[in-house]
């Protein structure tokens, strides 16, 4: 019988992973690639959280000690929904700045035209959520039968809803204002006017369109809001089983570690399943959970009061970061691989096989019956380059966003630990489990950590970024997301600052 071997019409190379370079332009890539990572992370609200979180006395006139608790955990929310609110407005803002707008045709649209527009468009609902913090607090301490803060704590799930409330209405805001004053947005409406023509429009009132757009919002939006939520959940039940000795503490290391591996893939899982292509996406599902999970895992490290414990466990924590990663990038090399080998084997043609080709395409009795199959073999090549290229950007985004969830969950547990350790509506002295093996004081003892902790980290990623870059992962596309990264970032920041903030709250 004869058998041919069917392979492209032009040579088609086989995908091979990126090994150009010597090993030294490797590690300049890596290192600028960590560098600008750093600066991506935008330290500089976080800090201004921490100091409006534990100084929050603006309000109310009264020093920390006259406060009680419901005034202030109210004034704390009611900082973190104006940061929250606000920041939002900003970066929404921008979006629209490259837009033209119909009453100024000739040049882009100014940032503070844009932001003027969506904060005058949400002002009532920006307000509410703002002030809404407060009642729900104090509404708790009237029906709860004591006015202890750990009641209060579930004031925080209420007020999420605010903010998922607020963010729906932000986006329809931001939308309209597209849709019904720029340029772009009205050149859309006419056309999809025009493309429903042919369509018998369904009757419906005005307020229940307006209905369904909100709630098809709010579904879209709640995923970030669902991942605050169990990270609140999770801060909480760590804030009431806190370690009290080494083992304790390497047990929970370890399980905190597996829940948010276990939390990474199961969300990446179901967003790869619904076919999410937008990289902005992985950001998000990546680095909620790692700086949520990671703060409370490096603050129970520096509760331990003990140098050789805080160092000896960050040291452990980048073996295991160094394993995952290296364990990922061989399963990403492995699925490349069997997947080439299917893309790129050589079709075997029988005449039986010709035959039920020309059964199925008549066309190719008067033509070369293999052209069919050279084309359906072209078209599977392609189509596996672009598999690949989509799995490398969303691993490079996935390894991009572990990074710097790192580096703000480090510097979110040293900032907390440093200015809520003396603060006195908490107590998070008494919970070291250790006598000081240094003769340092405490607050040149936090720097000496900090230090070492941030040059391991910084080892750590330059290692890793090695071995990915030499596997093909590049890193430099993620650039043009540094506007993005910044504010969700700076966003996380906030608010895991604000869980644990409440969630550590002295019980009164």
């Amino acid at each position: 019988m004869a058998v041919m071997d069917v392979r492209p019409s032009t040579p088609l190379p086989l995908p091979v992973l990126d090994r150009t370079g010597n090993l030294l332009v490797r590690v300049r890539r890596s290192v600028r690639t960590v560098l600008y990572l750093l600066r991506t992370v935008g330290l500089g609200l976080l800090w201004t959280a921490i100091s409006l979180f534990s100084d929050s006395n603006f309000f109310t006139g009264k020093s920390l000690v006259d406060q009680n608790g419901p005034e202030f955990l109210s004034t704390t929310m009611v900082w973190n929904q104006i940061m929250f609110c606000g920041f939002s407005i900003a970066t929404q803002s921008a979006f629209l700045t490259k837009q033209r707008f119909i009453d100024r045709p000739d040049r882009p649209a100014g940032y503070l035209l844009c932001l003027r527009r969506v904060f005058k468009a949400t002002f009532v609902v920006n307000t509410f959520t703002s002030v809404f913090p407060i009642g729900v607090v104090f509404a708790l301490n009237a029906a709860a039968s004591s006015s202890s803060s750990c009641v209060l704590r579930w004031s925080f799930y209420i007020c999420s809803f605010a903010s998922l409330v607020f963010t729906a209405s932000l986006t329809i805001a931001v939308r309209r204002i597209f849709l019904e004053t720029s340029i772009a947005g009205t050149e859309r409406q006419k056309k999809k006017i025009f493309e429903s023509l042919s369509v018998i429009p369904r009757r419906e009132g005005q307020w229940k369109r307006q209905s369904r757009q909100f709630c098809r919002v709010l579904f879209q939006t709640s995923p970030g809001t669902l991942s605050s939520l169990f990270a609140a959940g999770y801060v909480q039940a760590t804030s009431t089983n806190l370690p009290t000795s080494q083992r304790d503490l390497a047990i929970f290391a370890v399980c905190s570690i597996g829940l948010k591996l276990f939390d990474q893939e199961l969300i990446k899982l179901v967003t790869m399943k619904r076919k999410i292509t937008d990289i902005r996406t992985m950001f998000l599902v990546v680095a909620v959970p790692t700086v949520l999970i990671d703060t409370q895992v490096r603050i129970m490290l520096q509760l331990a009061n003990s140098v050789v414990t805080t160092v000896g466990g960050s040291v452990l924590m980048a073996f295991v970061e160094i394993g995952m990663r290296t364990g990922k990038m061989h399963y990403l090399r492995w699925k490349i691989h069997r997947k080439t080998r299917r893309a790129y084997a050589p079709i075997l043609v029988t005449p039986s096989r010709v035959a039920s080709m020309i059964t199925i395409h008549p066309v190719l009795e008067t033509g070369n019956p293999l052209s069919e199959t050279r084309r359906q073999r072209e078209e599977s090549v392609r189509n596996f380059e672009t598999w690949k290229m989509q799995l490398l950007r969303f691993h490079a985004a996935e390894a991009y966003a572990d990074m710097a969830a790192e580096y703000m969950a480090l510097a979110s547990s040293a900032m907390i630990v440093a200015v809520y350790a003396d603060h006195p509506k908490y107590e998070l002295r008494q919970w070291r489990f250790e006598t000081s093996t240094s003769n340092s004081t405490d607050s040149s003892r936090y720097i000496i950590l900090l230090e070492l902790q941030l040059a391991i980290e910084l080892v750590v990623d330059t290692v890793s970024c090695v071995v990915e870059t030499a596997n093909g992962v590049n890193f430099d596309e993620l650039k043009k997301y540094e506007s993005f990264l910044m504010a969700l970032f700076v966003v996380i920041g906030v608010m895991d600052v604000q869980i644990t903030a409440i969630m550590y709250l002295q019980c009164e």
